[in-house]
This record gives structure tokens, sequence and C-alpha cells, in this order.
């Protein structure tokens, strides 16, 4: 379910689209789950390859993850097919959205907004979304301008 939460709101409307096609993604250091290929937004706000989320903000998400995502979730939870064909097509607003509302599975809602902002941002980047100079941020706005495209033609 947390795979279903994760990356709704958090685009600001000065980010720039990150677009990876076709190449394989090394896997995160700290991740034993290796995604077969980046995913890639599309936005009408931004039409540039280019991060837009901090490596920092990625760590804070980690941390959150491991101290309590981890206990009912998975790494490849959030890399698997199953993963991408759920989000493609939807708003990084609309992923966002879904795990601040539904997490955690006993307690939802309990994390700040900040902590929800920046498990999404940990998404991304077990992804192998880019980082970027600024920092994912929850503006709805622009989130849900942002449409993840992460199935190939091919699936």
């Amino acid at each position: 379910m947390l795979s279903h939460v994760i990356l709704r709101a958090l685009l600001p409307a000065t980010a720039a689209v990150a677009l990876v096609s076709g190449t394989v993604a090394s896997s995160p250091s700290s991740s034993s789950a290796a995604p077969t290929r980046p995913i890639a937004l599309t936005s009408s706000l931004a039409h540039d390859s280019v991060g837009f989320y901090t490596e920092a903000q990625a760590e804070r998400g980690q941390a959150v993850y491991k101290n309590v995502c981890a206990e009912c979730h998975e790494l490849q939870d959030f890399t698997n097919t199953d993963f991408r064909t759920e989000w493609d097509g939807n708003s990084l607003y609309e992923l966002f959205e879904s795990i601040r509302t539904t997490m955690p599975d006993e307690n939802p809602g309990t994390l700040t907004r900040e902590q929800y902002v920046d498990v999404v941002t940990y998404v991304l980047k077990l992804n192998a979304m880019p980082t970027g100079p600024a920092e994912f941020t929850a503006d709805s706005a622009s989130a849900s301008a942002a449409i993840l495209r992460l199935l190939s033609k091919s699936e």
C-alpha cells in the first residue's frame, strides 16, 4: 500500500522534468532492488531534463523509510512492475496524497508533511531519478501537472 502513497504533491512550479529514457539504472547503494529503468516525469511546466529534489532530501526520506515504512514494505515494492503499472500515467500529486492519507497503515497521516515529501523523493531516487539543486515541495498545482511515465512502450 505504501507504494501507492509516496509520489504525489512535490514538484515545484519551477522544477524541470527529469527524463531518462531507455537506459538501465544502477541501483542505489543501500538498495537490494535494482530498478530496470528510470522513472520519467512529463510536465506542462518544464521541458528540461533536470533533477528536482536534493540528495539530502532523499537521504532524509531514506531515514523515514527505514524508521517507519520498512516495517511493512520492501524496497522493491517501489521499483517493481506492479508499482510502475499502478502509477504510470498518474500525477506525482496523486501518489503523494495516496501515501499521505493512507500511511502508515495503522495510523495514516501521522507523519509531518515534510516526512511524506522526503519519502516520495526517496522513492524517486530508488527509481533512478536524478537529483538537482532545489528541494521538492508539496506544491499541489505543479505536482498535479507532473505525470509519471513509468512503463516503456514494450510493457
